[in-house]
């Protein structure tokens, strides 16, 4: 995969494009930023994940803190994840 490359946009500023990651590929990557988008999701047992048709990884949210913001349900917000 390759990284977004920044292109020019009409008023002469530059852009970044970003593309989506599977969290599957994430497999390897250090100290690469990347964008992923999936549900976070709770076990019974309090533990948390985050998923998306790919795959799920196991969340560290001890933290996290809460955000003014639109919540449905149980809803949470993680504003930033380090993975291991």
């Amino acid at each position: 995969m390759h990284p977004p490359r920044a292109r020019q946009r009409a008023d002469g500023r530059g852009a970044r494009r970003r593309q989506l990651t599977d969290l599957k590929a994430l497999l390897g990557v250090v100290g690469q930023t990347r964008c992923v988008l999936g549900c976070i999701s709770q076990l019974d047992d309090g533990r948390f994940f985050l998923e998306d048709l790919s795959d799920a990884l196991p969340l560290d949210l001890s933290e996290a803190e809460t955000a003014s913001g639109f919540y449905t349900g149980a809803a949470r917000l993680a504003p930033s994840l380090t993975l291991p």
